[in-house]
């Protein structure tokens, strides 16, 4: 039977790997995306080469602080400055004329942290959240717009945006946004959106077989806490990128979406840890769980109950709790790991690979799939067809 599962288990990872190429290949990559960068506020796009693929634009615009302007206001300002507002600046209107040729276009991108609305050409287009001129008035949002636009009769762009930021510690920035002819941005657009599909329907397989696994067979904890996990990057994957839950669930306060991203690390931290004491017995010792869980709740608590902005303060905190608890284990695991296993090997495969996110949990699914065939636990030998990233 174990010859069975070997062939088995050998005809199913050249699948996984290929899934994994398959949604990597599909990302944009630099150099099939152009960046020009702006003079003064100003992009000068009169290069018919520029028009065969998507334009990255980036670099300087013209704003004015602490005001929200219309553009027929913004125009007969005299305190226009050119360059980004910075973090300390929590409102202002910026200004972005792009030169092109006649034509029809689309422009795609994220609106400006953390609430903002779009004037092309002098007409309103896009809102996302409510800009104020404090945190009271403020309501905010942050969407990802595809937007067609057409040069005027002065053969400009014009793009006039309002933005407020009284929830987060870091601002966004004014001059990023993509262009291009309709077919090339829809091409990047779905490039950047499938992967994200693919994966979330991937973790969301993961999770529905390892519950019904435990489900079957409640001895075995490492199945629930393994669901677990793909149910969080399942959420982290729909809240963060392209932001598709935002889009499917369209009712979604900004803030409560806000939360879960955060909430997911601390919670991904949690399971983890457990999963490794589990997977590798005797490597931490009993009371580093609870102490890391203990940790990570912390955090979570603070996802939970306290201000956007406090919030924002305490990412790099995370992070680096997040990196003592994996180095931690390595240095734990070069001092007392003696025999490595299948499952064990993937699974410190999948941390080697966790520069690439997919082929991280794509190894992590690999090592549960090598338990599913009986290489550790033998008690139950399932031919595990599901088991993709």
């Amino acid at each position: 039977m174990e010859k069975k599962e070997r062939w088995t288990l050998a005809a199913v990872l050249p699948l996984i790997v290929l899934v994994m190429f398959l949604v990597w290949g599909i990302k944009p990559r630099t150099d099939d995306i152009r960046t020009a960068v702006s003079a003064d506020g100003i992009w000068v796009l009169d290069d018919t080469e520029l028009m065969q693929t998507a334009v990255r634009l980036t670099g300087d615009v013209e704003y004015v602080p602490n005001a929200l302007l219309t553009p027929q206001e913004f125009e007969g300002r005299t305190d226009i400055r050119i360059g980004q507002p910075g973090n300390e600046i929590q409102y202002a209107t910026s200004r972005i004329r792009i030169r092109i040729f006649p034509g029809s276009y689309l422009i795609c991108g994220y609106s400006v942290d953390f609430a903002s609305r779009m004037y092309v050409n002098g007409k309103l287009l896009f809102e996302a959240g409510v800009p104020g001129d404090s945190r009271e008035t403020t309501v905010p949002g942050v969407k990802y717009y595809q937007l067609p636009v057409s040069p005027d009769a002065d053969g400009e762009i014009v793009i006039v945006q309002q933005a407020s930021n009284f929830t987060h510690k870091d601002g966004g920035t004014h001059g990023t946004l993509y262009i291009g002819m309709p077919e090339w941005i829809n091409r990047y657009t779905f490039r950047n959106l499938w992967p994200e599909v693919i994966l979330m329907g991937c973790y969301l397989v993961l999770f529905l077989v390892h519950f019904i696994l435990y489900l079957m067979m409640k001895g075995y904890k490492p199945n629930l806490l393994f669901a677990l996990f793909c149910l969080t990057w399942f959420l982290r994957t729909g809240v963060t990128g392209q932001r598709i839950l935002d889009s499917v669930l369209p009712g979604l306060p900004w803030t409560a979406v806000f939360r879960l991203e955060y909430l997911t690390m601390p919670l991904s931290g949690i399971l983890l840890v457990w999963l490794l004491y589990l997977l590798f017995p005797g490597v931490l010792p009993k009371w580093f769980p609870p102490a890391a869980s203990l940790a990570c709740a912390g955090f979570a608590g603070i996802d939970l109950f306290g201000s956007t902005l406090l919030i924002s303060y305490t990412a790099v905190w995370r992070i680096v709790l997040l990196a003592g608890i994996a180095l931690y284990f390595f240095i734990r695991l070069f001092l007392c790991w003696k025999k490595p296993g299948a499952a064990q090997l993937s699974v410190l495969l999948g941390f080697a690979s966790c520069w690439r996110r997919p082929f991280g949990i794509c190894c992590i699914g690999i090592s549960f799939f090598c338990l599913r065939c009986g290489f550790r636990y033998r008690k139950w030998r399932w031919p595990f067809l599901f088991c993709l990233p």
